[in-house]
């Protein structure tokens, strides 16, 4: 489906529309938007929606190129990778024609923060990374880099993520030739990606940048182009927002020299430390959760029991000192009472006695 790629006056992108238009009888006039490599439009072909791509200018398409999206065609039925419907070369122009998304993650973000929802959380991140690391790593597997992996290239068809803008996918076995066509995102592409080298992380590089770009709101490495590269190569990244456990696996990839001991380990394989190191964090909060919420109940049993000792020792204590205090009142009545007692059973006695006494003595008178 190819033409010949030489071509001595470039043709303009006016004749490729209407060339296309005749012998697809195709509109072209319902654009879907453009990227610096490709306009892009929505066409009704065969009774079902398409994105039709055609390049910006006219480009020499080599024999790893044209393999590269024949064998991306061959994925198509692939869940996580958009289905490649058509590719050939129209006067020089690269046209493919691609299944039609909805959206992209990358327009999921902007919407949150137009309303003030802030950045997703990992939670929510989660199984969409899951399903760009599966279509990452089906690529990697046949030898293609995608070599442009970021929000807007995970696309969404009827809620889950699917690789897109596969046109720039080149075969990892080209990775010894120096390619400036094409070239990824910066910010996206590891510093080794600026030297035309397909080096075996590139694709998992770009995920984690994602992953950065969707957590925190904030281009991973700023805005800066003069100061993108710089931080890359020291690996400083942005962090607002991240745990601690999301750091350390973001650093196995995107830390200052970290790509080469990453390897050809695979998107999946990050996904899963990932996932690992949120359960991790999630149940370190929950027991100290648990152990807040514990604590009032416990505080307060605790004070019960002390309490209550405290009350009964406070309450032998008070008893005894009132039954000592009650005694000697007692005591000291009841000694009193017999005292008296005594001293007016004593005086009767000696009234009487006298009386007697004075009776004889009397009598003997």
């Amino acid at each position: 489906m190819s033409e010949a790629s030489g071509f001595a006056k470039r043709p303009s992108i006016n004749q490729v529309f209407a060339l296309l238009r005749q012998r697809y009888g195709w509109q072209l006039n319902h654009s879907l938007g453009h990227g610096g490599f490709n306009y892009v439009f929505r066409e009704e072909i065969g009774g079902l929606p398409r994105a039709v791509k055609i390049s910006k200018d006219p480009v020499e398409v080599d024999e790893h190129e044209w393999r590269s999206l024949e064998i991306v065609r061959h994925l198509n039925g692939h869940p996580r990778l958009l289905a490649l419907i058509q590719y050939e070369q129209t006067l020089g122009y690269v046209v493919t024609v691609w299944e039609l998304a909805e959206g992209s993650l990358q327009d999921r973000l902007e919407e949150r923060l137009a309303r003030d929802q802030g950045p997703f959380s990992a939670q929510e991140l989660l199984g969409w990374m899951q399903e760009a690391a599966e279509g990452i790593d089906a690529l990697n597997a046949r030898g293609i880099c995608h070599q442009d992996i970021k929000p807007a290239n995970l696309l969404l068809v009827r809620g889950h993520v699917k690789i897109g803008d596969l046109g720039l996918a080149k075969l990892a076995g080209a990775s010894t030739r120096s390619h400036t066509r094409g070239l990824g995102t910066p910010g996206f592409l590891p510093p080794e990606g600026y030297e035309g080298r397909l080096v075996p992380w590139i694709d998992v590089y770009g995920l984690c940048a994602s992953y950065v770009h969707l957590r925190t709101g904030k281009l991973p490495f700023g805005s800066n182009v003069l100061q993108v590269l710089e931080r890359q190569r020291n690996g400083e990244y942005e962090r607002d927002g991240l745990t601690a456990g999301e750091i350390r696996c973001l650093d196995r990839v995107l830390g200052r020299g970290a790509g080469p001991s990453w390897g050809d380990r695979g998107a999946r394989a990050w996904l899963e430390e990932l996932r690992q190191a949120l359960q991790q964090g999630s149940a370190a909060r929950s027991g100290q959760e648990s152990g807040a919420s514990d604590g009032p109940i416990v505080g307060a049993i605790t004070g019960g029991i002390v309490g209550a000792i405290c009350g009964a020792i406070g309450w032998a204590i008070a008893g005894a000192i009132t039954l000592a205090i009650g005694s000697a009142i007692f005591g000291a009545i009841f000694g009193a009472i017999t005292g008296i007692g005594s001293a007016i059973g004593g005086a009767i006695g000696s009234a009487i006695a006298g009386g007697i006494l004075g009776g004889i003595l009397g009598l003997t008178k």
